[in-house]
């Protein structure tokens, strides 16, 4: 979701929008199987948020995770301020929503948010 989109709504609305989002990282965390984010550059906000539902997430050397919303005024509404304290603890969790700090791929990696950090083994301006 793209942050413009919120100009506009009422909070019922946005409400409604947020429990959107629950039911459907609800479903992929209950499902059968294994559910698998492969990070590639910015994880952040709503991307944090799915990434934290995934089973097993695999970051590259590009990655970088964020929860913007807090210093944007609005709160982490998909269901990552449940899922992600799970993941890196609570008092980071907080640090991240309440003052935007953003994690590279290493430091993500050392705090147990993504299971790997690797190299994407790809030459610069290759493509996949």
């Amino acid at each position: 979701m793209d942050l413009s989109e919120i100009k506009g709504r009422t909070s019922v609305e946005g409400l409604h929008h947020s429990r959107q989002w629950h039911r459907v990282f609800d479903q992929m965390e209950k499902a059968h199987g294994l559910s698998l984010a492969a990070i590639h550059g910015a994880c952040v906000g709503g991307g944090m948020e799915l990434a934290a539902t995934c089973h097993i997430r695999v970051a590259d050397e590009t990655a970088f995770f964020a929860f913007p919303e807090g210093a944007r005024g609005i709160f982490v509404g998909g269901g990552g301020s449940v899922r992600a304290p799970k993941l890196i603890g609570t008092h980071r969790m907080l640090d991240m929503m309440l003052t935007g700090r953003v994690y590279k791929a290493a430091e993500a990696r050392a705090r147990r948010l993504c299971a790997v950090s690797r190299t994407s083994g790809r030459r610069s301006g290759e493509s996949y």
